[in-house]
C-alpha cells in the first residue's frame, strides 16, 4: 500500500516504499499521527508550503506585469501628449498619490526603477514594435494606401524620416 500525498511530496517511509505489513486501521493511524520530517503531516506541509509558493510565485508576477503595463500607458499618453520623458517620474508619483497602488511595485529597491530614460526608450521601442505590427496587419489587409515621406532636420542637426500613410480599412 502507497500515500500518494508522500510519494507526491517526496518523503521517504514506509508508504512510499511499499507497506511490508499486514493492512491494518492501526497502520495507517500510525502514518497519520507520526511527527518528524518523513512523516504524513511533513508531507502535506510540504504540499501545502509548494502551493502557497506558486500562488504567490503567480501573485508576485501579476503584480510585476500591471505595475509595468501601468507605466508602459502613462509612456504611451506622454508620446500622445508630446511630454518630455522626464516626467515618467512625477506622472507615476502622481497616479500613486491618486491611489493606483500597482506604480508601487516598480520601485525595486533604492537603486532601481522603471522611470529611467532607458526604461522610458525600452517602453517605447515595445509600444512602436507593436504600432509597427499592427499598421502593418492592418495594410496588408487594406486594397488602398498612400505613403507620404518627409525629412527634415531638428536643431541638434539630426535627419528625421516622417512617414504618413493613409489607409482604407474594413474590419471584415
Amino acid at each position: 500500500m502507497f500515500c500518494s500525498i508522500c510519494e507526491n511530496s517526496k518523503v521517504s517511509n514506509s508508504f512510499t516504499s511499499g507497506c511490508t505489513t499486514v493492512l491494518k486501521k492501526e497502520s495507517i493511524d500510525t502514518h497519520l499521527s507520526a511527527k518528524g520530517p518523513s512523516s504524513h503531516k511533513a508531507a502535506l506541509m510540504i504540499i501545502e508550503n509548494g502551493n502557497d509558493m506558486a500562488k504567490a510565485r503567480e501573485k508576485s508576477v501579476s503584480k510585476s506585469k500591471e505595475s509595468i503595463l501601468s507605466a508602459m500607458r502613462n509612456v504611451m499618453f506622454m508620446a500622445e501628449h508630446d511630454l518630455p520623458n522626464s516626467l515618467l517620474s512625477d506622472l507615476n508619483t502622481l497616479c500613486l498619490q491618486q491611489g493606483a497602488e500597482q506604480f508601487k511595485d516598480l520601485l525595486l529597491d533604492n537603486h532601481t526603477s522603471y522611470t529611467h530614460n532607458k526604461s522610458v526608450q525600452e517602453f517605447q521601442a515595445a509600444i512602436a514594435a507593436t504600432v509597427r505590427e499592427d499598421l502593418r496587419q492592418r495594410l496588408s489587409q487594406s486594397e488602398y494606401y498612400s505613403i507620404l515621406l518627409d525629412e527634415s532636420t531638428d536643431v541638434s542637426v539630426d535627419q528625421n524620416l516622417i512617414v504618413y500613410v493613409r489607409y482604407i480599412f474594413c474590419n471584415r
